[in-house]
């Protein structure tokens, strides 16, 4: 059986929701994916992996580290180089993410 409803919940992210919880909510993975590419390069360049002439640095993946992190404590980690605080960063992105219709999600 397969059931099928035109009604749209809401979102249940919130503040404290994790980098995964943003990938997984479909909402949030099309607010959120743009910006999470930019932080897992940054923070891959910042823990090891590749470098930039594609060599083997140390080697250690944050992926893993980083997806059952909140999305807010990452934001704090790197606020020097925000032009705009965490909280307002984050704020956006819950507003984003409500605004997103059904037809975006292919509803």
């Amino acid at each position: 059986m397969t059931v099928e409803s035109t009604l749209q919940l809401p979102s249940v992210l919130h503040r404290e929701s994790t980098i995964r919880d943003w990938l997984e909510d479909p909402r949030g993975r099309i607010t959120f994916e743009p910006m999470y590419r930019q932080l897992a390069s940054q923070l891959h360049r910042i823990f090891g992996g590749t470098d930039e002439n594609g060599g083997i640095s140390t080697g250690i993946d944050p992926t893993g580290f980083l997806l059952d992190m909140p999305l807010l404590n990452i934001l704090y980690f790197q606020e020097d180089t925000l032009t705009q605080p965490a909280e307002d960063i984050v704020d956006l992105l819950l507003a984003q993410v409500n605004s997103v219709s059904g037809q975006s999600l292919g509803y």
